[in-house]
């Protein structure tokens, strides 16, 4: 079983990590590197696409 100290390093981990990927949507000054969004795909987006 792991201790205590370990689970709550591993949750502000995680924390941190989800707060990097939040920061780019919260604000409009934030580096270039961090501006670039996720592009949706056609089934993300509620689209379709005719053949």
């Amino acid at each position: 079983m792991k201790s205590i100290k370990m689970r709550a390093i591993v949750a502000a981990f995680v924390c941190v990590v989800a707060l990097l990927f939040l920061l780019p949507t919260l604000t409009t000054d934030m580096p270039s590197f961090w501006k670039e969004k996720i592009h949706l795909g056609l089934d993300l987006q509620g689209g379709t696409h005719l053949v």
